[in-house]
């Protein structure tokens, strides 16, 4: 009986061919079979690592991608490192994700990889994966600025604030003129109740930038938390003097009017802002919450009902048109809007502990 030698060439196409067809298994005990036949041949091994990265195995992964691109003389590695930068340029980043890491198995000391990933999963909105790719990457180069720019502002974001303070504070005893850096310190501090050493790092921005219009606006919060209004006015009317046409600054104005209980003057601010943004659901609401406090109903009614216009999921606006239209003891429109809360957010509780009260009353 004759025997079936299988050729090393067979063998890799039979193990693709049950790649393709989903049977990772045999395609795997196929490739190993075409190594045991020739080990200095790199595509097999390039073809086995493929397979185990596809299977979330990645320390066989590693060692298959290492293998082939070691017997390749670098090229594996090169070639997946471009593979990343033409899936990136054409926004594919999941493609382009997937490349980088085959690229950092092979070499997982390479700078421009870890900097790719990191802003990719930045970029993509993985988070953690960002922050753990910044940190890698400035365990290896601990001067990299554009790192550990984005490793503090990540850390800001997620609230993680002592890490971040301490980033940024490295950062400003690299380049002590960078005003971005020392904002982003003002408004750290500012996070931790640390006025005045929130105020100090502004106003060293402002010895840089003096033009900053947002610095000016986070010094008028710093002051109306302190409760010194006139302050906060001078500094937030500063900052309108240099740009006028951002709504969050008559917004801010907004508030330092409502912590003075001038209400006319809050209001009149809040039209500014959606004047710039015809889309400000937050003004458009606090114009609402203000007519109800100086007890104009349908005027409150109708600015809600504006932000519902444009916003229909918005379940603050119609939670509080149900709330105004309780207090005028309207429990039909209250009900109807209480309902209305709950298509849209089913588990906003006070919208369903009001219908309890309507049924309750009704009784």
């Amino acid at each position: 009986m004759a025997l079936f030698f299988e050729k090393f060439e067979d063998l890799i196409y039979e193990g693709l061919g049950y790649y393709q067809a989903g049977n990772s298994e045999k395609a795997i005990q196929k490739l190993e079979k075409a190594i045991k036949k020739n080990d200095q041949i790199p595509d097999p091994h390039d073809f086995l690592g493929n397979i185990y990265f596809d299977m979330n195995r990645m320390p066989e992964a590693k060692e298959q991608f290492k293998l082939a691109d070691k017997l390749g003389d670098g090229q594996f590695f090169q070639c997946y490192f471009n593979a990343g930068v033409t899936f990136l340029k054409r926004k594919n980043f999941k493609e382009a994700i997937m490349n980088f890491r085959k690229a950092q198995l092979i070499d997982e000391h390479s700078i421009a990889v870890k900097n790719y990933l990191a802003h990719l999963f930045q970029v993509d909105g993985q988070i953690g994966e960002a922050i753990e790719e910044y940190e890698a990457l400035i365990e290896i180069d601990p001067q990299n600025i554009d790192a550990l720019f984005n490793l503090g502002y990540l850390y800001s974001d997620q609230e993680i604030t002592d890490k971040a303070i301490g980033v940024f504070e490295k950062l400003m005893m690299i380049n002590k003129s960078d005003s971005r850096v020392l904002n982003n310190l003002g408004i750290l501090y500012m996070k931790t109740q640390n006025f005045e050493k929130a105020k100090d790092y502004f106003d060293m921005a402002l010895k840089i930038q003096p033009d900053n219009y947002l610095i000016f606006s986070s010094l008028s919060q710093i002051a109306v938390k302190q409760k010194d209004y006139k302050t906060a006015l001078e500094y937030i009317n500063k900052a309108l003097s240099i740009y006028d046409e951002d709504f969050m600054l008559y917004y801010d104005l907004s508030n330092i009017y409502l912590e003075m209980n001038d209400f006319d003057k809050a209001l009149e601010t809040l039209k500014k802002a959606i004047y710039y943004n015809p889309n400000d659901t937050y003004s458009l609401n606090k114009i609402g919450q203000i007519y109800f406090q100086k007890e104009e109903f349908q005027e409150a009614i109708k600015a809600h009902l504006q932000v519902l216009e444009t916003h229909p999921n918005d379940p603050f606006a119609a939670y509080k048109v149900g709330t105004i239209y309780m207090h005028l003891k309207d429990y039909r429109h209250a009900e109807i809007y209480f309902k209305k809360v709950l298509e849209i957010d089913p588990d906003y509780i006070v919208a369903k502990l009001k219908l309890e009260e309507i049924k309750r009353t009704s009784v």
